[in-house]
């Protein structure tokens, strides 16, 4: 996600670009601070990657470390409250892979595992195969860039798998970030 910011008059606005679990967390967080937001992307609900690959709780291939770390675990209290039931989905997570066709050798080894750990699932109706991509850089960038013209960037993209579980306090971290730089323009 990246955030656009602006002043108009006495109105705050910010415009993201993209709409999944980062996106739209830091548009939630930005929004119940009083602030104008726009969201803008190519793909919207239900064809995020967001919406397609499971979500993993972990810091997936993600750094910086410490950083990391603390979004993990802000974020896991958020989460705190929620409780899981059942099995919402499966992932598998592969290098270098990133063909949009279901692997379905792959698919019926994943559906075999399941059934080994949860028996009441085997012969369970498989209601479809989505494969989403997760493309990821070796570390999250979230960071605030000023631009000229009384503007500024809030890049907050690079959480590949992880994004699931930093997304809420990297969310609260855009708006400390938007609060900052509004209170010096």
């Amino acid at each position: 996600m990246i955030a656009t910011m602006k002043t108009r008059g006495d109105t705050a606005e910010i415009g993201l670009l993209g709409a999944g679990i980062i996106g739209l967390t830091a548009g939630l967080r930005l929004l119940a601070q009083g602030w104008r937001v726009v969201i803008y992307a190519r793909e919207i609900t239900p064809h995020t990657t967001s919406d397609i690959a499971a979500a993993l709780w972990f810091p997936y291939k993600v750094a910086p470390k410490a950083r990391v770390k603390k979004w993990a675990e802000n974020t896991r209290m958020i989460y705190g409250a929620m409780e899981q039931r059942g099995v919402p989905g499966v992932s598998t997570a592969q290098n270098d892979a990133w063909n949009l066709e279901p692997d379905q050798q792959l698919a019926a080894q994943i559906v075999l595992r399941c059934a080994a750990l949860r028996p009441e699932l085997a012969g369970a109706r498989i209601l479809g195969h989505l494969v989403g991509l997760r493309p990821g850089r070796p570390t999250v960038r979230l960071e605030l860039e000023p631009r000229p013209g009384g503007r500024a960037i809030i890049h907050d993209y690079g959480h590949g798998g992880a994004g699931f579980t930093l997304a809420w306090a990297c969310a609260d971290e855009v708006v400390d970030l938007a609060r900052e730089w509004s209170a010096s323009n």
